[in-house]
């Protein structure tokens, strides 16, 4: 059963989605959803697939996407570079 909670990350608040490993040393699958997708939008894929696989997941909404935060102004030209090299390695 998946957990589904709130966590904050560089001052917001990110939708977080934790699926259960199989077993303690198993690895963690990271769902990254593309530019206009949401939690919501992978239904139970990344369940079906941790489960068969039998590792665990993350899968989250970055702001303005879900029920994270909300964005406060526009994306900067640098967005998918601060997702990936700030904000993941914080979540």
């Amino acid at each position: 059963m998946a957990d589904e909670l709130f966590i904050d990350v560089c001052g917001h608040r990110l939708e977080v989605v934790r699926i259960p490993a199989a077993a303690a040393a198993a690895p963690t699958l990271v769902f990254l959803h593309e530019g206009l997708g949401s939690i919501t939008q992978w239904r139970n894929f990344p369940s079906e697939l941790c489960s068969r696989l039998g590792c665990g997941g993350l899968v989250y909404n970055r702001r303005g996407h879900g029920r994270s935060d909300a964005l406060t102004g526009p994306r900067s030209t640098a967005f998918m570079h601060d997702e990936a090299t700030v904000v993941l390695p914080s979540l």
